[in-house]
């Protein structure tokens, strides 16, 4: 089994406790990574797989 990367790692989200559950702002956080990309690639261009990324 391969050893995770440590870059990916360090930018994953905290769990457990520390972590604040904020909907409203996650909602905004995905309607603004999706306009950004719809933007940035158009209607047939823009993939749901980028705007994960963002």
């Amino acid at each position: 089994m391969s050893k995770p990367d440590p870059a990916v790692v360090e930018e994953s989200a905290p769990r457990g406790k520390g972590r604040k559950n904020n909907p409203e702002k996650t909602r905004q956080d995905i309607l603004r990574a999706a306009i950004d990309e719809f933007v940035a690639q158009g209607l047939s261009g823009a993939r749901v797989d980028a705007i994960a990324e963002r």
